[in-house]
């Protein structure tokens, strides 16, 4: 990193860090279907360790994997930052509303699906979190210390909500299927939230899972309509029109891997052959857009203002998230929403690189 760009990553954190200290933390929850590395485990170690956010739990929903395996997941990657015995992990809904809508194999994006792959039982939910532990064949990096809470993830959200009335943000990454139970068990709880983020839809492209669906409003799409149409004080999207444009290169992985950090040699580990193997590799990081707005809005240079909603009628458009740019020509249920358009993208790479290379003071668990 140059003179210049260092005392950049100084100013910005400096400013972060002012921010922090002198207000109030910006209070989060993350719902998450939790992988390790990109996106979702390096989304959850930049808000834990930016200055200026009091990450107040982990709640794990179903989407990539089975809650317990994301837990897990989620659990290791905070002990290798130090933060495992501040921010709770819980487990959140193991199912989305509609879990077996599909029954023919050959329906488009299906069997490639952790839905199809759960349907055929190639991969089997573990009985409890405490049995995939005990598996002999999962890896190093799956074994975690720290107990799961005990407390279900949609109590918790409705509890924590509660107890913070209008100072919490929710930063949800993966399906709609915690946030909708929890405002089906207690709707006073969307006034109360300050702002909801969403890394989900595609607006004016393509979907990623099927033409018309993207991956987190296809799992659970009859969710995402009654969590869309919900009355929420303000609604903030990173889609995949805005994710396209943005990727892990080999240049920043160099620079991150300098470091020698767990969790720099954790991505090493995932990423590092694949960058030797191809220079020109590109990684996408979806989720990380979502905690770079919520740590530092002032990095969106565009954010466009429409009314959304999401098709969940079974057919060839089933999970489409819909918009309208006009006020008063939108659906009727559809809501008003902020999307994200536009990052700078240097500002950006230097938030990364400062949060993800941050050295844990107390790790727990360590090895990677």
């Amino acid at each position: 990193m140059g003179i210049r760009k260092g005392l950049l990553v100084v100013l910005l954190l400096a400013v972060l860090a002012v921010f922090a200290f002198g207000a109030e933390k910006q209070k989060v929850i993350l719902d998450t279907d939790m992988v390790f590395g990109f996106d979702d485990g390096i989304c959850m170690v930049m808000l834990a360790n930016a200055p200026n956010i009091d990450l107040l739990g982990v709640v794990t929903n179903y989407a990539h994997n089975y809650v317990a395996i994301e837990a897990a997941a989620g659990i290791r990657q905070l002990e290798l930052i130090g933060k495992a015995d501040e921010i709770p992990v819980f487990m959140g809904c193991p199912y989305p509303i509609n879990a077996y809508r599909v029954t023919d194999k050959d329906y488009a994006a299906w069997e490639s699906t952790f839905l199809g792959r759960n349907a055929t039982k190639s991969n089997p939910d573990p009985e409890s979190y405490e049995a995939y532990l005990a598996d002999p064949g999962v890896p190093r990096c799956g074994n975690p210390i720290t107990p799961v809470q005990e407390q279900h993830g949609v109590t918790w959200i409705i509890d924590t909500i509660r107890a913070n009335p209008n100072e919490v943000i929710i930063v949800a990454i993966g399906s709609m299927t915690n946030i909708a139970a929890a405002i089906l068990l207690d709707p006073g709880i969307v006034p109360l939230v300050k702002e909801i983020h969403y890394m989900s839809s595609s607006w004016d492209i393509p979907g990623n899972t099927t033409p018309a669906a993207e991956y987190n409003i296809w799992y659970d799409p009859e969710a995402a309509k009654a969590v869309y149409r919900a009355p929420w004080n303000r609604q903030v999207f990173n889609s995949l029109d805005v994710d396209q444009y943005y990727k892990y290169r080999k240049e920043t992985h160099d620079q991150i891997k300098l470091a020698n950090t767990p969790i720099t040699r954790m991505l090493d580990e995932m990423y590092g052959a694949r960058f030797e193997e191809n220079p020109d590799r590109e990684v996408s990081i979806w989720d990380l857009l979502s905690a770079a707005y919520v740590i530092d809005p002032t990095l969106f240079t565009e954010i466009q203002t429409r009314w959304v909603d999401v098709d969940t009628n079974y057919g060839l458009n089933y999970g489409r998230t819909v918009s309208w740019t006009r006020e008063g020509r939108q659906a009727p249920g559809s809501q008003k929403a902020d999307l994200l358009w536009k990052m700078d993208e240097e500002r950006f790479w230097e938030l990364f690189v400062e949060l993800v290379t941050m050295v844990p003071e107390d790790p727990v668990n360590p090895v990677w």
